[in-house]
């Protein structure tokens, strides 16, 4: 099971609390934070390579940023 994705400003590399999600709940979880966002193959290409190859403290910032737009754009069209 994976930890929920940080959605406010990060002072501090956001750590997996000693339970590292495995890579696939990794790639769950980056699919699940560009919902709604169309993918080609080179985007699936390059969340691959980010699954493979970043760590989870930098992932998991990646896709905070990607959570904190989303909820911006969405508090604009208010």
């Amino acid at each position: 099971m994976t930890r929920p994705v940080p959605i406010g400003p990060l002072d501090a590399e956001p750590v997996a609390g000693g339970v590292y999600p495995t890579s696939e709940q990794q790639a769950a979880q980056l699919r699940h934070v560009l919902r709604g966002v169309d993918l080609g193959t080179y985007d699936e290409r390059i969340m691959a390579w980010a699954v493979r190859t970043l760590d989870d403290g930098t992932l998991r910032t990646l896709m905070s940023w990607i959570e904190r737009a989303r909820l911006a754009g969405a508090e604009e069209t208010r």
